[in-house]
């Protein structure tokens, strides 16, 4: 479902299925299935965010949007109230994006959730109501994903607009999470003196400048872009506690306010003015522009939004009586918008993201094939950033969807219709991978299928094995160490495993020197949180290990697939006639004996020593 959204980004499921009839029978059932969630699928996409997140200081940004998707008609098929007046039918999607504070990066979905008001029940009055029975429980309710999905993160800070100005998202701030909020409402706050009252918005008024500096605006639907000269006031406040709908919440928060305020603009332009309340210390200039600078990068969702909608996937477009369906297959699209929005943040290599986060392992190098293609003679024709970056294949993806890499910076419409390009690039090139004889006939005499380019791509890493996958491999082989299946170079999901034993739910990785790099850390880090989500344990030993240390690293390896078996394997002591212990494997010159006939578990002549 998510490649072919990404790969046909759009809200038809016939064009999503690529034309083809049995596809699309395979996702209308997907999406009618009652255990497919999109709770389910935001789960899973958060989970291998949090991977990406691991150690950096990152950004939530969050926020809420209604698809509308017609009328009387969407009325008749269930669809509750949208918008002003209630004549509108649609859905709610309220999203949240991980960013990385540094570099502005998008590191992939954070949290989704999408709903169907209820079309008939009445609505009681809103203070009547608690917080828990309101759609802005969704605003705390991301604060606290954020805690529990990313705590290996170094920092998180949960931005959003003035929708999110609610006194219980500021009191009942989680553990580990900073805040910032756009103000929306004129509060009271403690002024000096006893029991002495305030209002928040003239007292922000009557504060003295911190300091001045001028920021670039990008344009925007409807705005060009310009330079701003922004004024900046700072001071610590103290929110009282409002009347209604805060019984149980502590009387007073302490928060720091930032206003920022446009001098100068020019004449039609409407001035900026934010006045934004935060959990994070604010006293100096500097420090302040910190945390504007976090806020601003709330744009990008509004951006994911756009995409959602209009620039890429037209959501709002889809013919969907049920509503049920309708919800899993925003969920999905979802999803699928973030990696067309991650090329988009990662156009001019700011990011220092790896191709792996959008993109399977084996594109990469057809992605370098079609960018040799595609660069001209001039020096602005060139692909400028380096193989395996997320910008190198964003400049690809780009240049197919028509940019010319003179003009602009290539957006989220660019960027769907280069996939959209891409993927038949790699479908053509899936089909003329294997020549007639490679293809061959099956039993019966017809033709049988051409395997896919993964496959393809994990019998040239057969092939190619380097000397310490072979001496390794000679050893794993046909059941010959402790009588364990191994398989070598498998093909699973987006990667392809060096030596996998299903049976102990085992991969087993042979990592170079390069593998040291802090970008390959990050993709190792990835690769293992995937091969996790889906029962596997990654076992990890260097090429030094295997030429150095190969009997203490068959010995970790059998070690490794006793935890993980379900019966314990036999015991080293009766394994019988013809076995070898591990250090009577290697004969001095580096190589391994040949097998002796044995099979079934714990016969293999490799075993253990006791």
């Amino acid at each position: 479902m998510h490649r072919g959204l990404v790969a046909r980004p759009c809200a038809r499921i016939r064009r999503i299925a690529g034309g083809r009839r049995a596809q699309e029978v395979r996702l209308a059932r997907f999406l009618r299935n009652p255990a497919v969630t999109a709770e389910e699928m935001a789960r899973r996409a958060a989970g291998l965010t949090a991977a990406r997140a691991a150690g950096r200081d990152i950004v939530v940004a969050q926020d809420t949007s209604e698809l509308a998707l017609g009328g009387k008609r969407a009325q008749a098929n269930g669809y509750g109230p949208v918008g002003k007046g209630g004549g509108t039918r649609g859905l709610l999607l309220h999203a949240a994006l991980a960013l990385d504070a540094g570099t502005g990066a998008l590191l992939g979905l954070a949290h989704a959730e999408v709903w169907n008001r209820d079309t008939g029940a009445k609505v009681a009055a809103r203070r009547s109501r608690a917080l828990a029975d309101k759609e802005s429980q969704r605003w705390l309710d991301v604060a606290t994903h954020a805690r529990e999905d990313f705590a290996a993160a170094k920092r998180i800070t949960v931005v959003s607009d003035r929708e999110s100005d609610i006194y219980a998202h500021l009191a009942q701030r989680p553990g580990g999470v900073e805040l910032i909020v756009r103000a929306c409402q004129n509060r009271t706050i403690a002024a000096d003196g006893e029991d002495a009252i305030e209002l928040l918005f003239p007292f922000a008024d009557g504060l003295a400048e911190t300091g001045r500096f001028v920021a670039e605006i990008p344009a925007a639907p409807g705005r060009k872009a310009r330079k701003a000269a922004l004024a900046v006031r700072v001071s610590p406040v103290t929110l009282r506690k409002p009347r209604h709908g805060a019984r149980d919440l502590p009387d007073t928060v302490g928060v720091t306010l930032v206003d920022v305020r446009e001098v100068g603009a020019a004449e039609g332009v409407a001035p900026i003015h934010w006045r934004l309340l935060t959990t994070h210390a604010a006293t100096s200039l500097a420090e302040a522009r910190r945390v504007i600078d976090l806020y601003r990068m709330r744009w990008t969702i509004e951006e994911f939004f756009r995409t959602l909608k209009t620039a890429g996937f037209e959501i709002e477009q889809a013919d969907i009586c049920d509503p049920k369906v309708m919800i899993k297959l925003v969920a999905a699209t979802a999803v699928a918008a973030v990696t067309v929005m991650q090329l988009v943040k990662a156009r001019d290599g700011a990011t220092d993201q790896l191709l792996t986060d959008a993109f399977e392992p084996e594109d990469e190098a057809l992605l370098e094939a079609v960018s040799a293609k595609l660069e001209g003679a001039t020096a602005r024709q060139k692909n400028p950033h380096r193989k395996g970056s997320l910008a190198f294949a964003a400049w690809v993806v780009a240049r197919l969807g028509g940019w010319t890499a003179y003009y602009g910076k290539p957006g989220p419409k660019v960027m769907r219709q280069g996939l959209d390009d891409f993927r038949r690039i790699k479908f053509g090139a899936a089909l003329t991978f294997y020549d007639s004889a490679e293809r061959g006939r099956d039993r019966e005499g017809a033709l049988r299928k051409p395997r896919t380019s993964k496959i393809a791509f994990a019998r040239k890493l057969r092939r190619d094995m380097t000397d310490a996958e072979r001496k390794l491999w000679h050893a794993l082989r046909g059941h010959r160490f402790q009588g364990l299946h191994f398989r070598r170079q498998v093909p699973c999901g987006p990667y392809i495993a060096d030596f996998l034993c299903h049976a102990a739910k085992l991969v087993v990785e042979i990592d170079g020197a390069t593998h040291s790099t802090d970008a390959e850390l990050r993709r190792d880090s990835l690769r293992d949180a995937w091969f996790a989500n889906n029962g596997f344990s990654v076992l990890r030993v260097t090429n030094a290990e295997v030429y150095a240390e190969f009997e203490g690293v068959l010995e970790t390896i059998y070690r490794r697939a006793e935890e993980n078996l379900p019966p314990p394997c036999p015991s080293p002591a009766n394994a019988g006639e013809g076995t070898l212990a591990i250090s009577e494997l290697d004969g001095g010159d580096g190589l391994l004996p040949l097998p002796r006939s044995g099979g079934g578990l714990g016969r293999g002549p490799y075993k253990v020593k006791p």
